[in-house]
């Protein structure tokens, strides 16, 4: 199954990814599926902000936005 990258309009720096079945086009995130949190693109800002998973670096804080800000990475 085909993932979909998202970005928080608000936090353009997040991603998260879900199946592409859980994103319509012109809607956005539609629910039927989880979302995953992927971290934050590119290096971190602060060492106390980012962790090691699966051995890559993530940022383990999400934005408190409601996934209907969750939009699709271009």
């Amino acid at each position: 199954m085909k993932h979909v990258k998202l970005t928080c309009k608000n936090h353009p720096a997040l991603r998260w990814h879900c199946k592409a079945i859980a994103y319509t086009e012109g809607v956005g995130y539609n629910g039927t599926r989880h979302i995953f949190f992927s971290g934050r693109e590119g290096k971190p800002d602060t060492v106390a902000d980012w962790k090691v998973i699966g051995g890559e670096i993530v940022n383990i804080h999400e934005c408190d936005c409601p996934s209907t800000d969750l939009i699709k990475v271009k």
